[in-house]
């Protein structure tokens, strides 16, 4: 898992500069939405801008965090080395994880708040 995980990360590495500025420009687009004083008028752009922000932080977070996976220890390798690169590899396994659920919680949840969004307006 941590391995596909990790090549898709540095499939995908060009769409950090992307993901940073989308989530600036969204997050922009939601403090202006919060500080606007049309408020009516900018209540539109309110689920919009939160679910960008959500998801150029997920594309920022496994991009960031993936690239990085320790490859399997050689059987060659010292007992204590091999216990640590385990030990990361177990880190890495548990964000995996942790990324898979995530991704999963914010598809849901943006198909709900789109729904929403889409009713309102």
């Amino acid at each position: 898992m941590i391995e596909a995980l990790a090549e898709l990360s540095k499939r995908i590495y060009w769409v950090k500069p992307i993901a940073y500025l989308m989530g600036f420009g969204f997050f922009g687009l939601f403090a202006y939405t919060v500080f606007s004083t049309n408020a009516n008028e900018a209540d539109v752009y309110l689920i919009p801008s939160v679910l960008g922000v959500i998801w150029s932080l997920l594309f920022i977070s496994i991009v960031s965090i993936f690239p990085y996976v320790p490859s399997k220890p050689s059987s060659d390798e010292k007992f204590f080395k091999k216990l640590k690169v385990r030990f990361k590899r177990a880190i890495y396994h548990l964000l995996g994880l942790l990324f898979l659920i995530l991704t999963i919680a914010v598809i849901l949840l943006s198909l709900k708040m789109f729904g929403i969004w889409r009713a309102d307006y």
